[in-house]
């Protein structure tokens, strides 16, 4: 469903996956689940790394694109909310 990889941010070991969201919908309705929402998490994550008014600046973009409502295909992280159906 995905690929996944390590890598180093602030001496700490960090695994991220990158996700067919599309094909986790599929296998967790297949149990029972019910996807009831899927929202942008970040646009970028680029002020992970930076500092001052570019940090600044890029949060509140973050922000933005969430309080919009944007559409989560155009962003660097996504959040899915799944509930289990009876």
């Amino acid at each position: 469903m995905g690929k996944g990889i390590y890598y180093n941010l602030h001496n700490e070991d960090l695994w991220v996956w990158e996700l067919d969201t599309d094909a986790v919908s599929k296998y967790l309705e297949a149990y029972g689940f019910k996807k009831i929402h899927h929202l942008i998490g970040e646009f970028t994550e680029i002020q992970r790394r930076t500092k001052g008014i570019v940090r600044n600046t890029l949060l509140r973009l973050n922000n933005l694109c969430y309080d919009w409502n944007f559409s989560p295909s155009i962003a660097t992280t996504n959040l899915l909310i799944f509930e289990k159906t009876q």
